[in-house]
Parts: C-alpha cells; sequence; structure tokens
C-alpha cells in the first residue's frame, strides 16, 4: 500500500465524526476505535472500524472503507470485511460505508447478488456532492471533505483557495490541528488529480498563513530541510531560508515580503530564485 494512503486513512480518522454526521446522516455521539485487523492466510485490515454510539444511548459498528480507484472485487472484500467484523462483534449490528473518493467515474456496485442470498453495502461517490454542501458546515472536518466534492462551475484553483482560507481562519489559533487539516487536504487532492496545483495555491498563500504552520514546511523539517535551525547550525539556516525564499518567489511574492519571512538580506533573495 503506498505511504500516503497509509498517512491519508490515518489523518481521516480525525473527521469520522464529521463524515458520520455530514455525509452519513449517522446521529453519533460518541465513537472508540475498535482493533480491524483479521488472520487467516493473509492479513487484512479494514480501513475504519469503530464502536457508535448515538444520541439515544444506541451503539452499533460503523465500518467505513476508503476507496480511490475502481476495484472489480470490492463487493467481495467488503463482504469478506462484514463477515470478519460480524465474527468478532457477534450480536451487534454492522453498519458498512464506502466512500469513494476517486477521480474516475465509480464503476463499483454496492451489492452481490445469489441466486440464494443477497447482499449490500453503502456506496457514497464523494465527486457527485456539491461541495458547497460541506463549505456551508462550520466545521473543519467538514471543509476537508469539500475537496473530494464537485465544484460545480467553479475554477479549482478558486475553490483551493477558499477552503485553505477557511481552514487558517478557524484553525490559526491552533497550529496542530491546522498543519493536520492542512495536510489531509494535500493528501487527498492526489485523489483528485490535482495536487500541483493545491501546491501552488498553498504556496501562494504563504504570506498570510504562519509559514511553520504549513504541512509543506513540516515535510521539508521531516527531510532536514530544517535540522539546520533546530540544530543551531548556521548552514542549515541558510539552507533553509534559500529553500523557503524559492518557493515564495514562484508564488509570486515581493522581495521585501520574502526578506522579512526569511530573515535573508534583500540581496540574498535574488539569489534564491
Amino acid at each position: 500500500m503506498p505511504t500516503t494512503d497509509v498517512i491519508s486513512k490515518h489523518l481521516i480518522r480525525q473527521i469520522v465524526l464529521n463524515m458520520a454526521e455530514h455525509l452519513l446522516k449517522l446521529d453519533i455521539t460518541a465513537l472508540t476505535e475498535l482493533p480491524n485487523e483479521q488472520q487467516r492466510i493473509e492479513t487484512r485490515q479494514a480501513d475504519i472500524v469503530m464502536e457508535a454510539t448515538t444520541s439515544a444511548d444506541q451503539t452499533f459498528i460503523l465500518h467505513l472503507e476508503l476507496q480511490s480507484t475502481n476495484h472489480p472485487q470490492m463487493p467481495l472484500r467488503m463482504l469478506r470485511y462484514y463477515t470478519d467484523i460480524a465474527l468478532v462483534h457477534s450480536g451487534s449490528v454492522v453498519y458498512q460505508y464506502l466512500i469513494y473518493t476517486g477521480s474516475a467515474r465509480l464503476v463499483m456496485p454496492d451489492h452481490i447478488r445469489h441466486p440464494d442470498w443477497y447482499y449490500h453495502y453503502h456506496v457514497i461517490d464523494m465527486s457527485t456532492l456539491d461541495y458547497e454542501r460541506f463549505m456551508a458546515v462550520d466545521s473543519p472536518g467538514a471543509l476537508v471533505l469539500a475537496i473530494l466534492c464537485d465544484f460545480r462551475d467553479h475554477p479549482t484553483r478558486d475553490v483551493l483557495h477558499r477552503i485553505i482560507s477557511r481552514l487558517a481562519e478557524k484553525l490559526i489559533d491552533t497550529p496542530d490541528q491546522l498543519r493536520n487539516h492542512l495536510s489531509m487536504l494535500e493528501l487527498l487532492s492526489v485523489n483528485r488529480d490535482f495536487a500541483d496545483l493545491f501546491k501552488t495555491v498553498e504556496a501562494e498563500m504563504l504570506s498570510s498563513i504562519a509559514l511553520d504552520q504549513l504541512p509543506s514546511y513540516q515535510i521539508g523539517m521531516e527531510r532536514g530541510w530544517q535540522s539546520g535551525i533546530e540544530s543551531g547550525m548556521e548552514q542549515g539556516e541558510q539552507k533553509a531560508a534559500h529553500l523557503i525564499a524559492e518557493r515564495l518567489q514562484q508564488a509570486g511574492c515581493s522581495a521585501e515580503l520574502i526578506a522579512q519571512t526569511t530573515g535573508l538580506a534583500p540581496q540574498d533573495v535574488s539569489q534564491s530564485a
């Protein structure tokens, strides 16, 4: 499984309540993540398996499967997940949802029709939902979901700018949360085939969002771009500053703004081009 898929699924667990409320229309007040790894010949693991509690104090098992491509055997996979979950949680009601996040047209069926039995699960195609539905919700998690939806006739660049702006406005005082939600947006933008455009728009907004809150900056730190800053090494500081200056120049920021942001001298800003 690609690393980005693993990261995306890890991060999207943070917004399961938002998905349940605004996407699945489920009245859930509490969620408890359950072990979801089953052993037969090979190890299999469903994406998200949680025990859900409603406001009426009813409980059930919620299984969410995130899929960005059309898998020809998806119904059989969902059936295997169902039997594994139902066996472990005997007596519990299990609700299954396949959340399709890809850009290609959805062609996966939501059922298996056998001469002797019938199996069905819910499929939600995010690309058919109006993104305004989620923009209207006063929730960071809903804003993240908006990136997977139909932008109608609105230019993609404008929608991305709007989503990032709203997130920054709501989470600017909680840097960790802002960073996590922007990371989710970056990863989910891959599913919609506009990852490069997202990074461009994100860079254009560096002047209005604190630099160290951006996921791209954090990735740079993890790759060693900012190791010099953390250790106090002058060489690392200069390298990081020039890399940041280069991104800001590509975004069309002024030399004065770049100098203020990076700490570089004005004459050094031009050398980063």
